[in-house]
């Protein structure tokens, strides 16, 4: 079941990161998005 939500919460993000892609403006802003998805990604597997 974890790993469902897991799955699940990583396909959330992925779909996040492709709607911000579309919608940035920057490459700064985009690498920002990065940083940030791979810290959550980082914690994901702490748990």
């Amino acid at each position: 079941i974890n790993d469902d939500n897991d799955h699940l919460l990583l396909c959330e993000l992925l779909a996040y990161l492709c709607f911000s892609y579309i919608h940035a403006q920057n490459t700064l802003t985009l690498n920002n998005m990065i940083i940030q998805l791979l810290e959550i990604l980082m914690i994901l597997q702490q748990h």
